[in-house]
C-alpha cells in the first residue's frame, strides 16, 4: 500500500492534517485529494477534537494544481469534482478549522485555505493565482473567492494576477492573521481547543446563511435557538 500523502496527528482536542508531498511542494493531484478525504474520515471519528489545523510539509503550504499531471494528461475529467467534494467536507467539519499557510500558497491551495474558518499566514508566504497569468481558467476560484472577500475585491485580485504579500492578503481579507512563523501561530490556535459545544451549531447556521435564502436561514436559526434552550 502506498504511503498516504496526508499526515494526521490527534492530540487531545487538536487534530493536525499535513499535506505531505514536499518533494512536489505539496502540489494537488488526485492521490493527495483522495488521501485528504480518507484523513477526514478519521477526523470525523474523533468526537473530542475541537480544532483541526491544516498545514503543508517542507517549503510550502501547496503550489496548487500539479502541472506535471496537466502536462501528461490534461486536467482529469473528474479532478475538480473530487477537489470540491473534499474541500466541502473540510469546510463542513464541526470543529474549528485553521489553515496555517507558509511558503507558496497558489491557485487551488488558496481555495483550500479559504475553506478554513481561520486562516493564519506566516511572513514567508507567497500567495498567488498563477492561472490568471498563464491564461488558464482558474477552476472554482471565482466562486469561493468572491464569497469570502466580496465580488469587488475578488474581481480585482482575479484580474491582477501576480503574487500577494502576507500584508496584502490580510488587507484583502484572504487571511485573518499574519505571524512571523508557525510557532507564533500557537497562541492564536490555543483558544479554539476549549471551543464551546455551540461551535458546530454556529458554523452550520453561518453556512446556511451563506448558501440558503434569507428566510430559510432565519427559520433555521430560530428553530435551533428554540431547540437549544
Amino acid at each position: 500500500m502506498a504511503q498516504s500523502l496526508i499526515g494526521l496527528t490527534v492530540d487531545g482536542p487538536t487534530a493536525v492534517l499535513t499535506l505531505d508531498r514536499s518533494a512536489k511542494l505539496n502540489a494537488l493531484n488526485r492521490e493527495l485529494l483522495a488521501d485528504l478525504g480518507a484523513a477526514l474520515d478519521r477526523v470525523e471519528q474523533e468526537p473530542d477534537v475541537r480544532v483541526v489545523v491544516l498545514r503543508g510539509s517542507g517549503r510550502a503550504f501547496s503550489v496548487g494544481l500539479d502541472l506535471t499531471m496537466v502536462a501528461d494528461e490534461g486536467v482529469p475529467a473528474d479532478f475538480f469534482e473530487l477537489q470540491e467534494r473534499v474541500y466541502r467536507r473540510f469546510e463542513a467539519l464541526p470543529a474549528v478549522t485553521v489553515a496555517l499557510v507558509h511558503g507558496f500558497c497558489l491557485g487551488g491551495a488558496i481555495q483550500l485555505a479559504l475553506t478554513a474558518d481561520v486562516r493564519i499566514c506566516c511572513e514567508d508566504a507567497k500567495l498567488g493565482m498563477p492561472a490568471v497569468d498563464e491564461g488558464m481558467f482558474p477552476g472554482l476560484m471565482p466562486y469561493r473567492l468572491a464569497r469570502t472577500v466580496g465580488p469587488r475585491v475578488a474581481v480585482r485580485l482575479m484580474l491582477a494576477g501576480g503574487n500577494l504579500t502576507p500584508a496584502e492578503a490580510y488587507e484583502a481579507g484572504l487571511v485573518d492573521h499574519v505571524v512571523p512563523d508557525a510557532d507564533a501561530a500557537e497562541a492564536l490556535i490555543a483558544p479554539y481547543r476549549t471551543a464551546l459545544h455551540a461551535v458546530p451549531l454556529t458554523k452550520r447556521l453561518i453556512g446556511h446563511g451563506l448558501t440558503g435564502t434569507y428566510r430559510e436561514a432565519y427559520d433555521d436559526c430560530l428553530a435551533t435557538l428554540k431547540a437549544d434552550r
